[in-house]
């Protein structure tokens, strides 16, 4: 087993729970967001629904204009066919995202 599979955040060894609490508490820290307990279970139990909470505020970084769209021609043109994947700025807080806008 390899580094990457024993630090994962996947599956339901004690680690990768830790590893989902910690994420989840990242994120709900830079969100300034208090997350309800059950999702807050959820979320930690279950690498998929950390999974889904991090798409929907990746998917809000989106929506806000606040991800790195494709670039040149080349990407645009990839992107038509293959998607493409949104990545949140790292220029701005992840309370920008909350809100809509840079703070």
């Amino acid at each position: 087993m390899g580094a990457c599979e024993r630090d994962s955040y996947k599956g339901s060894k004690p680690a990768a729970l830790s590893a989902r609490a910690k994420i989840l508490a990242d994120l709900a820290d830079g969100l300034s967001l208090e997350i309800d307990a059950l999702v807050r279970d959820r979320c930690v139990r279950g690498d998929h629904d950390l999974d889904a909470l991090i798409s929907a505020v990746v998917a809000r970084a989106a929506a806000c204009g606040m991800t790195h769209p494709p670039a040149t021609d080349e990407e645009h043109a990839m992107a038509a066919v293959e998607g493409w994947t949104h990545l949140p700025r790292r220029d701005l807080p992840l309370t920008a995202v909350r809100y809509g806008a840079a703070s």
